[in-house]
C-alpha cells in the first residue's frame, strides 16, 4: 500500500493497483480515517479477547485452588480415620489382652476394621 495525501484528504492505495491497474486489483483506495478506525476496531476486538482469556484463566485458576483445597481437606479428613481405626484396633487388641472381652467379641470387631480400613485406603488412593 501506498499512502497518497492529495487522494481524499490522504488515502491509501494498493500498490498492484498502482502496478498493474484495475487488472490486478478493484478495490485500490480506502481512506486515511476509514483504515485506521478498521485497524483500531481490529485492535480492541484482540485487546478484548484477551482480557477475557485472561478474565477465563483467573476463573480457572481459582477454581483448581478450591479443588485443591477440598481435596486437600478430604485427604487429612480420611488420614484422621484411618488414625481412628488405627486406634480402635489397639484398644480393641488392648481388650482382648486384658481379659475384658472375649476371643468372638474381638474377632467381631475385627473383622470389620480390616474392611473399614481397606475402604479408607481406596478412598485416599483415589
Amino acid at each position: 500500500m501506498h499512502f497518497k495525501p492529495d487522494r481524499r484528504n490522504g488515502a491509501y492505495i494498493c500498490g498492484g493497483y498502482v502496478k498493474h491497474t484495475s487488472a490486478f486489483c478493484s478495490s485500490h483506495i480506502i481512506e486515511q480515517l476509514k483504515l485506521l478506525n478498521a485497524v483500531r476496531e481490529d485492535l480492541q476486538a484482540i485487546a478484548k479477547d484477551t482480557v477475557k482469556a485472561e478474565t477465563l484463566f483467573g476463573i480457572v485458576e481459582g477454581k483448581a485452588a478450591e479443588s485443591q483445597v477440598a481435596v486437600a481437606k478430604e485427604l487429612k479428613r480420611l488420614e484422621k480415620q484411618l488414625s481412628e481405626t488405627n486406634a480402635r484396633f489397639d484398644s480393641l487388641l488392648t481388650l482382648h489382652v486384658d481379659g475384658v472381652i472375649t476371643t468372638e467379641q474381638f474377632k467381631q470387631q475385627n473383622d470389620r476394621i480390616p474392611n473399614n480400613k481397606k475402604t479408607l485406603q481406596t478412598k485416599r488412593q483415589s
